[in-house]
């Protein structure tokens, strides 16, 4: 199987007026053609600063070392900022927490879409077009046609959140980063967006890299976990492995916050992570 992202040893340091903040220490993981990998943790864990270092998008002030970082066996950290942008929306693409705020309030969702595939593969604006409308059509935006010309308030945060989707298809990337994607959603539309990336990601044949705090979206979405503690992997493993067999305190923790039916009393008081926890993978 053929290994789309290679992360070994990654770090991100930050220096601050208060000294250096190590927000990612020594991460490592694989990422294989067609696979689902969830990055999960807490707010702060630096799921997010890992996945944003990755595609050079991380803050102005960050350092980055890696071992090794590469896609499809090309480096990523060496590259600078003219040729990550050769790669981004081309070869990777993300999804953000708040499509309302990435997307661009005084542009058409036309004019969105297409400009990254004219600017990378050079198509006219036709073809542009046309694909634009085929991937409005795969995520389920009614009239597409008609709607590509219309500006992001004029559709629900669930449209918005699919015409995302389709724009980071527009490129046709290898990799996927989904970062909570379903944040700013309520619980219905958050389950159709969760299978609308699920079904997409087995049509298209990309590799998903989704950041999330919910064991819920694991076990629906994942081939394979990694649990992020304080900037470290402290628990990898398939997803069934993990959610069956947590080993690590914190991965039990979080499992143990989450509400089961039937089996949770109504009312009753959930655990409660107590930080810092004793970082030593239990046998």
């Amino acid at each position: 199987m053929k290994t789309v992202l290679e992360v070994e040893e990654l770090t991100v340091d930050i220096p601050t007026e208060q000294g250096e903040v190590h927000a990612v220490k020594g991460v490592s993981f694989n990422l294989n053609e067609g696979e689902t990998l969830c990055l999960v943790g807490e707010s702060g864990s630096g799921k997010s600063m890992t996945a944003l270092s990755i595609i050079g998008l991380q803050t102005p002030k960050a350092r980055i070392g890696a071992k090794r970082l590469t896609l499809l066996g090309k480096p990523l950290h060496t590259l600078s900022q003219r040729q990550l942008d050769q790669i981004r929306g081309k070869d990777i693409a993300i999804i953000f927490q708040d499509p309302m705020t990435a997307l661009n309030p005084t542009l058409t969702i036309e004019r969105q879409m297409i400009e990254g595939m004219m600017r990378h593969e050079g198509v006219n604006r036709r073809t542009a077009r046309e694909r634009a409308i085929d991937l409005l059509n795969k995520v389920g935006i009614p009239q597409a046609a008609e709607r590509l010309y219309q500006y992001p308030h004029q559709f629900s945060g669930g449209q918005r959140q699919r015409i995302m989707i389709a724009m980071a298809l527009m490129g046709k990337p290898s990799l996927l980063i989904a970062d909570e994607p379903t944040t700013a959603l309520d619980v219905t539309i958050q389950a159709q967006i969760l299978e609308l990336i699920r079904s997409l990601s087995q049509q298209l044949n990309f590799s998903l890299l989704m950041i999330t705090h919910d064991f819920g979206v694991v076990s629906a979405m994942a081939d394979k976990v990694c649990v992020m503690y304080q900037g470290e992997i402290v628990e990898s493993g398939t997803a069934r492995e993990v959610l069956e067999h947590p080993r690590h305190p914190y991965t039990q923790g979080l499992i143990a916050c989450i509400p089961v039916p039937g089996r949770t009393a109504p009312g009753s008081r959930l655990p409660v992570i107590e930080h810092p926890l004793l970082l030593k993978e239990q046998p």
